[in-house]
Parts: structure tokens; sequence; C-alpha cells
């Protein structure tokens, strides 16, 4: 019976504990996430990140990533621009690459939502209220889901708080 007790114990810790939230805030570089790019930084944690918009911003050209976690990502976007056609990316780690690619659903990724597929497998992104640059959006992989908010209703002006449960996504990606 103690035993018993011990293991629903333990087991009552470990879904506590995973199911709290990582939070991470994100501020636009120039008050223009999308001609400049962004920074992340995990509250109350080590996690950092800077994107920096290459090749005319952001929406048309891409970005790079550089992470104090060893990630280093490089999107390129189709012809059309990502947030329209999608984007390519090659993820750099520990003497590895990995491939991304996202594809955004309908036309219109800041409408509709987008895909990212990675070696890691599949992320389903979705807006928040059929709008990701004034709402926010909801993320979901097979091992956690991310949800994000606009600050002041404007996520590539004033950058964004997003909450993740579960593993951290592999990818440094939007």
């Amino acid at each position: 019976m103690k035993l018993l007790t011990l293991c629903l114990l333990f087991i009552g810790i470990f879904f506590t504990q995973s199911s709290q939230a990582a939070r991470y805030n994100s501020d636009c570089h120039g008050n223009s996430c999308m001609q400049y790019g962004w920074n992340v930084q995990q509250m109350g944690g080590h996690y950092q990140s800077n994107t920096q918009c290459v090749n005319g911003g952001c929406s048309q050209g891409g970005w790079q990533t550089y992470d104090n976690a060893g990630y280093q990502v490089s999107v390129h976007c189709y012809q059309g621009g990502c947030f329209r056609a999608g984007w390519s990316g090659q993820v750099f780690t520990n003497g590895m690459t990995y491939y991304e690619q996202g594809l955004c659903w309908g036309g219109n990724c800041l409408r509709n939502g987008w895909r990212i597929q990675t070696n890691w497998g599949i992320q389903d992104v979705v807006c928040l209220n059929g709008d990701c640059a004034r709402f926010g959006w909801e993320s979901r992989r097979v091992n956690g889901v991310s949800r994000t908010y606009c600050k002041n209703g404007d996520c590539f002006r004033f950058g964004w708080v997003t909450d993740v449960w579960g593993s951290r996504a592999q990818s440094c990606s939007l």
C-alpha cells in the first residue's frame, strides 16, 4: 500500500510539473519584426535567441536565428514570400544539419496558419481569431503545444508572449 501511494504521488508530481508552461517573451527589433527580426527570452529561464531578417526582410527574404542552446536556423522564403508561399530552412546543431519546410494554409499564413515539417515531425499552427498578426497563434506538435499572444494587438510591431507545454519546440521558426 505504501509503495502504491508513493507511485501515485510520483505520478501526480510528474504530471503536475509537466503540465506547467514555460513562458517566452519576444520583442521586435526596431518596432518591426518583419523588417528587422526579433529576440526571444525565456522568462525565469536561461534560453534566449536572436533573429535577424535577411534579403529585404523576414516576409520576403527570410531570417537567421542563433540561440544559446547551440541552434542556428537559416530560413529562405519561397517565391511570393514566406507568409504567402512558405519557406524552407536549415537547422544546424551539434555538427548536424536538419531541414524544415513551412507551408501556408490557403496561401496566407497570417490568416489561416501554416504547417512546419521537420526531421522532428510535423507542427501545425492555426491563427487565433483568424489573424495571427493581431491575436497570435496556437501550435501543436507530437510532443507539446504552445499558444502565442500578441503584445498590444500587433505581434510584428510589439512582439509576443508564448506559453509552451511539453518540450520546447526544436525549431526557432515563428
